[in-house]
């Protein structure tokens, strides 16, 4: 983005996300709140529908499933970054599992939300292990992998204060 926008004094507000800016501009809600939960929406409704698929492998069925939670996983931490408290006890944004469209669920405590964020890791994990998405795949290196949940399981574990946990994951991120 910023490189898109080079030259304008407009980027580096947006580079930096300075905090008045995104105060009083709806900048945060056309690049993070909305489509964070439209992809959400997306997962669920693969999720939703995967069985259903009939022209399909088991090994194909489990990585699209596996993805599936790890998205919906890294979107609903995307939307505690941007908008909670990082107090376990501190409201939250819920965790949506719904297939209704403009469903925003509604507010759980931040430790609720990082339950279940780590509960899809565990579903992702499972599954793309029994897929054999062990290792990070240069071919196509933008679809999750067993590493990849990993390692977004050390990010959120750095910020949870979880330093050894966050250790171990990045670790076996890096082995991979």
């Amino acid at each position: 983005f910023a490189y898109g926008q080079k030259g304008s004094s407009y980027t580096y507000k947006k580079y930096v996300l300075d905090k008045e800016e995104l105060v009083n501009t709806q900048y945060n809600m056309q690049t993070t709140w909305t489509p964070s939960w439209e992809r959400i929406y997306r997962f669920n409704t693969i999720l939703d529908n995967l069985d259903k698929v009939e022209q399909t492998t088991q090994k194909v069925h489990d990585q699209v499933a596996g993805e599936a939670y790890f998205g919906r996983a890294y979107y609903h931490f995307m939307l505690m970054l941007s908008f909670c408290l990082w107090d376990e006890d501190a409201p939250g944004i819920g965790y949506r599992d719904g297939l209704n469209p403009g469903e925003v669920p509604a507010r759980e405590t931040v430790g609720y939300t990082l339950t279940r964020i780590y509960e899809d890791l565990e579903k992702a994990e499972e599954l793309l292990t029994k897929a054999g998405c062990t290792q990070f795949n240069l071919k196509t290196s933008f679809r999750p992998t067993v590493p990849t949940v990993k390692a977004l399981r050390a990010r959120i574990d750095l910020y949870r204060g979880k330093y050894d946990s966050a250790l171990e994951n990045a670790n076996a991120a890096l082995a991979a």
